[in-house]
């Protein structure tokens, strides 16, 4: 019985003394930056509104041959989009006056 309490405590030393890494985690997508060219910007004007796209740049929406919509992210409330942080942010007219409207930030 004592041999094999031993040996069982010289594996768990064994195991838990390992000194490899833990496997890293698999990368995932970040959050769009301004290096996308659907949402780069550098100016107000540069952004527009896109039914089914939201805020984004107006030349990457020339050459995007996007299909539209009726409504959504141009429809009733919106306001032209502003760029900040060199990025197309869409904006509404809600209960508070003009918000930030993350439903037609950096739509997919």
């Amino acid at each position: 019985m004592h041999a094999q309490a031993m040996t069982l405590a010289l594996l768990f030393v064994i195991a838990c003394g390992s000194s490899s890494a833990p496997p890293a985690p698999a990368p995932t997508r970040a959050k769009p930056v301004a290096d996308d060219a659907k949402w780069r910007c550098s100016a107000d004007a540069d952004c527009m509104n896109s039914c089914s796209q939201g805020a984004v740049s107006r030349a990457w929406y020339k050459d995007a041959h996007v299909n539209e919509c009726d409504d959504g992210c141009e429809g009733w409330g919106a306001v032209e989009p502003k760029c900040l942080d060199k990025q197309c942010v869409a904006f509404h007219t809600g209960k508070d006056g003009v918000v930030r409207s993350p439903g037609c930030t950096h739509k997919p």
